[in-house]
């Protein structure tokens, strides 16, 4: 997060903290400690204009008491540790923009998390989160939230307050299900919830209009809602290796879609609006129990770059589509 941040930086910190440099702390804007140990941190508590701080790598078990009082801190990088516990004095850090707490031991957030209103950038990917505090929904400045590889079975209904989020990744969960007010992220753009355990999504995500990318592999999947037709933005739709049985025809009606993949489902057919997709230049359908492909699909050539149809019975290929590789 902050690689900007010139080695003698640390050189300078260091001395500082050791008392062999006649500078004030107070000059300090930007300090990087990134992989040092422990014993080699210095007490920064006197930096108190320091903007930016990285302790990633510093084998920390929790984090030290001064970082907390650094109230201008803008971005700070406390990735790569061993920390277990986040202290509910992180609420002080009112100024955060950027904060990244990812790859720890973090098993809750406390809830003076939701007083980081500045924050656009939230990192707590590879932890042990079971759950987030209902507060997170106050940070409704976040562009980018980062949670994947944790524990999550939920999300608060909350969440919803976020709705300036563009990019929320919530894969390598144990989610069952969304909360409606997922569609109240009216500026989502990427939205990834691969490998968690959803059965079935809300109807509210249809609100999700400016969604470019969606990713929902590796779910429980038996169907997809009709309001998925809704949404006109996306460009790539990943729903592989479910359970579904049937999509909607109204998938005909995402215009901008340019990869669509079903492949490993269920499905013994697909609705013939599934033509209309004008732009789409991968599909992929292999690994289904389907015997037939419409006639209509034919014009699907024009821009099509890749069609998998491996592992089916599909048989009479509309002519268009024979040039396309199928295997046994």
């Amino acid at each position: 997060m902050i690689d900007f941040i010139k080695k003698e930086a640390f050189s300078f910190a260091f001395r500082l903290g050791k008392g062999e440099s006649s500078q004030s702390p107070g000059m300090l804007v930007a300090v990087s400690f990134e992989g040092k140990k422990l014993e080699d941190l210095p007490d920064m508590e006197q930096a108190v204009n320091l903007e930016r701080l990285s302790l990633r790598g510093c084998r920390l078990k929790k984090i030290p008491k001064w970082v907390c009082q650094l109230t201008k801190l803008k971005e700070l990088d406390l990735g790569g540790n061993r920390i277990e516990e986040i202290p509910e004095q992180i609420g002080q850090l009112t100024a955060l923009k950027r904060l990244n707490l990812s790859d720890n031991k973090i098993e809750m957030l406390p809830a003076t998390i939701g007083q980081l209103t500045q924050l656009v950038s939230f990192r707590c990917f590879k932890n042990k989160l079971e759950f987030l505090p209902k507060e997170i929904g106050r940070l409704t400045r976040l562009v980018e939230l980062h949670l994947y590889d944790n524990k999550l079975e939920y999300l608060p209904a909350e969440i919803g307050g976020m709705t300036q989020l563009s990019r929320l990744m919530l894969f390598d969960n144990d989610l069952t299900e969304l909360p409606k007010e997922i569609g109240l992220l009216s500026h989502l753009s990427e939205l990834s919830l691969f490998k968690n355990d959803i059965e079935t999504l809300p109807a509210e995500i249809g609100q999700l209009t400016q969604l470019v990318s969606l990713r929902l592999y590796g779910n429980k999947l038996e169907t997809l809602p009709e309001q998925i037709g809704s949404l006109v933005n996306l460009a790539a739709l990943r729903v592989q290796k479910n359970n579904l049985k049937s999509v909607p025809a109204a998938l005909g009606q995402l215009v901008h879609l340019t990869e669509l993949r079903l492949d490993d489902n269920k499905l013994s057919e697909v609705p013939v609006e599934l033509a209309d997709l004008s732009h789409l230049t991968e599909l992929r359908l292999d690994r289904n129990p389907m015997t037939h492909l419409p006639e209509k699909f034919a014009t699907l050539a024009k821009t099509l770059q890749k069609l998998d149809l491996d592992w089916n019975s599909v048989e009479n290929l509309p002519d268009a589509l024979k040039q396309y590789k199928i295997s046994e």
